[in-house]
């Protein structure tokens, strides 16, 4: 079996390689350059700590944005429309509600009606007068308005709470189907 020799640098001091300074001794280094200093023994541990806190700021950091992210989705709203067409013995009752499911609230910018014609109804353009306009398209007499027909408008920017359920539209009527 072969020894492999290594070599060994051997190096002398002078007198103005060492000086002392204020009860401490400073040898300069002779023959070692600034990377072999860096990268020496002495300092591995201090780089190595560097390194993993630096690792853990930039985990901590991507923890918070993926923390974030899911407290943003977990608290969207989620809104459900349901409508109900039911024929009792005596009354038939139409009605359209929303509820929302989510846990944050629902904000309602705007509501539209499209009819088969293609002709659109908006609670923007038109808030005042919505409802009474698509009661006019659907020829639905005034006296049927004010005493079977309970309505909701909604506000620019409205708000539905988690788990409120509100009526937007309710038909309740001696006589009613959806074909008149």
């Amino acid at each position: 079996m072969k020894k492999s020799k290594k070599s060994v640098k051997k190096t002398t001091l002078s007198e103005s390689d060492i000086s002392i300074e204020d009860e401490t001794i400073r040898v300069q280094s002779i023959g070692v350059s600034k990377e072999e200093r860096i990268l020496s023994k002495k300092n591995a541990i201090p780089l190595t700590a560097i390194f993993v806190s630096l690792c853990t700021l930039f985990l901590t950091v991507y923890q918070f944005y993926k923390i974030r992210v899911h407290n943003e989705l977990s608290v969207k709203p989620k809104v459900q429309f349901s409508f109900l067409d039911a024929h009792g013995k005596n009354k038939s009752n139409f009605l359209v509600k929303v509820k929302n499911k989510g846990i944050g609230p629902a904000i309602i910018d705007d509501m539209s009606f499209i009819f088969s014609d293609g002709q659109v109804y908006t609670t923007s353009k038109m808030h005042a007068n919505f409802w009474t306009e698509i009661f006019a398209k659907l020829n639905i007499p005034h006296s049927m308005q004010y005493n079977n027909i309970t309505y909701f408008s909604f506000e620019p920017n409205s708000a539905i709470s988690a788990n409120e359920e509100v009526i937007i539209l309710q038909i309740t009527s001696d006589s009613l189907s959806m074909t008149n």
